[in-house]
């Protein structure tokens, strides 16, 4: 099918260009006449070689694989979508750190998705080494602005 499609485009650029370098009056008249009937025999025989049963198979290849590709990109949105949350929830614990002014070099958050079809955060890895007030501030503090209780926060020294 693919090439039928071809060879119409090629013989209709070389049917236009040579009407188009045809004199006007008779001569023009002919050249579009025969031009009109190539093109419509090319047509006719692209028609008449058409497989059916191929291009039925064929059709159904793309479908088949659009649905792939469909199922690979939500895959990957989600994948994104989940690395961006963990980040952001990562740099919300950071600057809550800093406002409590509690040492620490990083905050790794885990995300899980939730039955409301969100992403939340479920557990975070602490790495740092605050007095015990200091803990025990941000740890409060991560439980109730993000809802992850004290036994999913783990510690580490930095």
């Amino acid at each position: 099918m693919g090439s039928a499609i071809q060879q119409i485009c090629a013989l209709s650029v070389i049917c236009g260009l040579l009407f188009r370098l045809a004199p006007e009056g008779t001569v023009r008249k002919a050249m579009g006449f025969a031009c009109s009937v190539v093109l419509l025999a090319c047509l006719v025989q692209a028609i008449k070689g058409l497989n059916l049963d191929t291009y039925a198979l064929q059709i159904s290849q793309y479908r088949e694989r659009e649905q792939e590709f469909l199922a690979h990109s939500l895959e990957t949105r989600d994948a994104l979508d989940r690395l961006v949350i963990e980040r952001e929830y990562g740099t919300y614990i950071m600057d809550t750190a800093r406002l409590l002014q509690v040492p620490l070099q990083s905050a790794e958050v885990e995300a899980r998705w939730s039955t409301e079809g969100l992403w939340v955060p479920y557990a975070v890895k602490l790495t740092g080494e605050p007095d015990e007030e200091g803990k025990v501030a941000l740890t409060s503090r991560i439980q109730t602005d993000l809802g992850i209780p004290a036994e999913r926060q783990t510690w580490a020294d930095g």
